[in-house]
């Protein structure tokens, strides 16, 4: 890389960061807006003072998405809710418009993107270490007491991390060979535990089982391939059961344990749980009510705040958009999926490029896990979608494969 190349390949880094530890400051839009500016100004820089720009299906899926936002404040329980909705997602749209194009014309800007999304996690979980003290948190974890959320929520902080170590080991499969960069996977996955984020472990857990069955796809011998899936599923299912009865990972079982009984109603379910699943109940209730265009984006607050009291969405991706945007609000954010998915399993013989498999790896873990958390709202649920549309972009205009993942 040039040296422009490397200072917006830091500015990006700087930026992807943002969005977890300026998480909760009102200001931090400002952060963002400036970074995706002199991302802009040095594209021009690195394009002798001309801008260059592509619009896409990203865009396009984008742009219907903050339409339906603004629209539905025309029938929302509440006027200022939608708009002030639409309005922060029209800002994550031109701020991440910048960065799109520019890795857009980039041979490796994928590569450089999942590398951004890697060594953002890592800081994080650094930078979570150093705020909230190391003795600290291994109070907490050697107490089975949670981290209350401080500077972000400790969700988000989890999740990220299981996603950069995902990362990690998934070039480690690929490119059958240790990096020293994994060495940062230790301090991720003790920030990781802290956290006792149930969504963090199932997301970590299947992301790794998912590369590891990727990786070992034979297309030239099925036979082998069943072999080795079926060791990988033995194995496992072993280490995973045997790692998971070390008392470090005792809170976050007990955690696990009490989402069980919540969903099959059998023991001690927990509060949290327990309000998740009221949550659920609430939001499809309000469906039935309003099936088709929902009670207007960003509104489930209002419909949550009196049965339980607490102004607060329903922490369930595919539920908020049920009850706020009905069966039309749902269609429009989940389309981003579906074409996603639709076009890697069309372009399946890509698969020989790694960063075909790391999206789909990360594209299937976090269309999991968005049942367990509000993804409409997030900025990173967009910077993933620029990257995973980068790489769609590659498939299908055929620029750029690459064998080597950097």
């Amino acid at each position: 890389m040039s040296n422009k190349d490397k200072i917006i390949w830091l500015l990006t880094l700087i930026l992807f960061c943002s969005f977890t530890i300026f998480e909760t400051y009102s200001w931090g839009r400002y952060v963002l807006l400036g970074v995706s500016v002199l991302i802009a100004l040095f594209s021009i820089i690195d394009n002798s003072s001309n801008y260059r720009y592509v619009i896409g299906s990203y865009h396009y899926h984008f742009l219907a998405l903050i339409f339906f936002t603004f629209m539905s404040s025309a029938w929302g329980m509440a006027f200022n809710d939608p708009i002030s909705k639409g309005i922060t997602l029209t800002e994550i749209f031109f701020c991440i418009f910048f960065v799109y194009n520019y890795y857009y014309y980039k041979e490796d800007g994928v590569y450089r993107l999942l590398s951004v999304i890697k060594w953002s996690s890592y800081l994080i979980a650094v930078y979570s270490l150093l705020f909230y003290g190391v003795d600290y948190i291994t109070q907490m974890v050697q107490s089975g007491v949670r981290i209350e959320n401080e500077y972000a929520n400790i969700n988000t902080i989890g999740m990220l991390t299981a996603v950069g170590i995902t990362i990690q080991i998934d070039q480690i499969f690929a490119n059958k060979r240790f990096s020293l960069s994994a060495l940062f996977c230790i301090p991720s996955f003790y920030m990781l535990i802290a956290t006792q984020s149930r969504k963090a472990f199932v997301m970590l857990i299947v992301g790794v089982i998912l590369s590891a069955v990727f990786r070992n796809v034979d297309s030239r011998n099925g036979a082998k391939t069943v072999i080795r899936i079926c060791l990988i599923a033995v194995i496992s299912v072993v280490l995973i059961r045997q790692i998971l009865k070390l008392p470090i990972f005792s809170a976050v079982m007990n955690r696990m344990d009490k989402l069980m009984a919540s969903l099959t109603g059998e023991g001690d379910a927990g509060r949290s749980a327990m309000l998740r699943k009221q949550m659920v109940e609430i939001g499809l209730k309000q469906f039935k009510k309003t099936p088709l265009l929902g009670i207007g984006i960003g509104c489930s607050h209002l419909i949550v705040k009196p049965v339980i009291g607490s102004d607060t969405y329903l922490h369930n991706n595919y539920i908020e958009l049920l009850a706020c945007g009905g069966l039309v609000g749902l269609i429009v954010y989940y389309s981003f999926y579906l074409d996603l998915f639709y076009n890697y399993l069309s372009h399946r013989g890509f698969a020989y490029d790694e960063a075909y498999t790391t999206c789909l790896i990360l594209m299937m873990i976090l269309v999991v896990t968005e049942y367990g958390f509000v993804a409409l709202f997030s900025k990173s649920t967009y910077f993933f979608f620029m990257v995973f549309f980068l790489e769609k972009a590659r498939m299908t205009e055929g620029r750029g494969r690459i064998p080597i993942l950097r």
